[in-house]
């Protein structure tokens, strides 16, 4: 019984330090998502910055292939206000959807681990966290083989503030064009399929419901047209070979892309990662997900680093979640290695092994002598 006891106490121990590394985080996603506009609108370089007119226009970018600029010249404080305003409605959404933020926390530590996962702000800190490592590995072996990540020479000469305001927009400019309409419009043709072949009769506003729900929420959807959901069924049984051939052909597009638009050929492999895991939770969560995910790697990275020019009292909390990104993916990572084996190697003890042939039979006694 003592074994169970201690196993039960570290696991407790692990759980509540989960839950305050989850808030430290959320309180920097929040802090962030505030002084992201107090540096833009506020300070003399974002200022000027802020009242320059976009010289092309409006970028829009659908279905990976299609991308044209919409003649209006709205000036770069105006889009980068609309930007901040959608990123805090995904925050806000991430805190209340599926299931709230704080009740996750408040049961965070007397349910499984795995529970917490039900709301995206509080997996999101591990989610991250664990990426930027894989993401950092992967360029770093890259560089050690002579295949470096450098960005187009055109956005290492930009002023941080424009740099800042076309990394935000690049943010929804991307995930629309490369995640939530391809791959939504395809969650919306297969949702109807599903619907007709289930034999699913539904009213025409339920029909407008799970046409919306495919594309903003498509764990619900499924749930309308009898289909498996990520929540019941986990990554492997939720999402299907079609649902992850999209993943994989969006990512693939996404990281080209970044090459075809000035990066180096090493900026290709880290893009198609986080690709993946940002199809991933769109199915899974929904399509602030991978807005937020990109938006942790884009805004969040520039607000944590850059801002501490104008204002420095945020350095401590800037310190303290870089230490945090290192200890919590690398934890992530390691723990995530452990629990594989583990399986793997329980799936190998409890598979049965072969019965032994049994013996022949015994040869029957020769007939008595006559």
């Amino acid at each position: 019984m003592e074994p169970k006891k201690r196993r039960s106490d570290l696991e407790q121990i692990l759980a509540v330090t989960i839950i305050v590394i989850s808030c430290f985080f959320v309180f920097t996603y929040l802090l962030t998502a505030v002084v992201g506009p107090l540096a833009f609108f506020f300070t003399p370089e974002g200022v000027e910055t802020s009242v320059k007119p976009l010289k092309n226009g409006l970028l829009v970018w659908f279905f990976v292939v299609i991308f044209f600029y919409i003649p209006v010249m709205p000036n770069v404080g105006e889009v980068f206000l609309f930007l901040a305003g959608v990123f805090f409605f995904c925050l806000l959404t991430a805190w209340w959807f599926r299931e709230s933020f704080h009740n996750a926390i408040r049961k965070g530590s007397s349910r499984p681990a795995h529970e917490n996962f039900n709301n995206f702000l509080a997996a999101m800190p591990i989610i991250t966290c664990m990426l930027f490592i894989a993401v950092l590995a992967i360029t770093s072996l890259q560089s050690a083989v002579g295949v470096p990540t450098t960005p187009p020479r055109e956005m290492e000469e930009q002023l941080p503030f424009i740099q800042f305001f076309e990394v935000s927009y690049a943010v929804l400019v991307e995930e629309i064009g490369f995640r939530l309409s391809p791959i939504g419009l395809f969650l919306i043709i297969r949702m109807f399929i599903a619907r007709a072949q289930n034999r699913i009769a539904l009213s025409r506003w339920r029909r407008l419901k799970l046409f919306f729900a495919s594309f903003l929420y498509p764990e619900g959807a499924k749930k309308m047209v009898g289909l498996k959901t990520v929540s019941e069924f986990g990554i492997r049984g939720g999402i299907s070979d079609n649902e992850w051939g999209m993943i994989l052909a969006t990512s693939c597009a996404w990281g080209l892309a970044h090459y075809l638009f000035g990066w180096s050929i090493g900026k290709v492999t880290p893009v198609i990662a986080i690709g993946l895991v940002s199809g991933l939770i769109y199915i899974a969560y929904g399509a602030y997900a991978p807005i937020l995910l990109h938006w942790f790697f884009n805004y969040y990275f520039w607000v944590l680093g850059s801002s501490l020019d104008y204002y420095p009292y945020l350095l401590p909390i800037s310190a303290i979640a870089i230490i945090l990104m290192f200890v919590v993916g690398i934890g992530g990572w390691i723990i995530f290695a452990i629990v594989g084996v583990k399986r793997v190697v329980g799936k190998f003890r409890a598979k049965p092994s072969m019965p032994l042939p049994l013996p022949p039979p015994p040869l029957p006694p020769p007939p008595p002598p006559d």
